[in-house]
């Protein structure tokens, strides 16, 4: 009887991919910092903002984590409150995860539900603030 080697999968474990995005997305936060300091300016680049003029729900988040990389850790989440509690529950995931251990799932339908629309909610609102916050000053 032949026996039948497994196979080996070339993409990283499931749990690696949102390592993998965060390192790309610093990486683009490096280029648009170094593309900033030769303009003097730091360029628009969120797509959505440029062509509607309205701030899409992670607008802010360039200038927060620059922000937080300064050590102005409240002026990051005034920049955009929902990236930073995101942030917040990452860490938190990726440690549990680099300990063996990961979120307790909840059981009943109910919670999903509760959950989803907790989690729109806070969508919304972050969104909300993004605009309020982008609002010209009142005369």
């Amino acid at each position: 009887m032949n026996a039948v080697e497994p196979t080996t999968s070339a993409s990283p474990p499931v749990w690696r991919w949102p390592l993998l995005a965060g390192a790309a997305w610093l990486l683009l936060l490096l280029v648009a910092e170094l593309i900033g300091r030769q303009l003097l300016v730091m360029p628009t680049l969120c797509v959505f903002r440029r062509l509607t003029g309205v701030p899409c729900p992670t607008c802010g988040a360039t200038r927060a984590v620059r922000a937080a990389a300064a050590g102005h850790g409240w002026e990051a989440i005034a920049f955009n409150p929902g990236l930073a509690a995101v942030a917040l529950l990452g860490v938190a995931w990726v440690g549990l995860r680099l300990c063996g251990r990961s979120w307790p799932r909840p059981r009943r339908r109910l919670t999903w539900w509760v959950i989803a629309i907790l989690g729109v909610t806070a969508f919304a609102a972050n969104w909300a603030y993004v605009i309020w916050r982008d609002l010209p000053p009142a005369v």
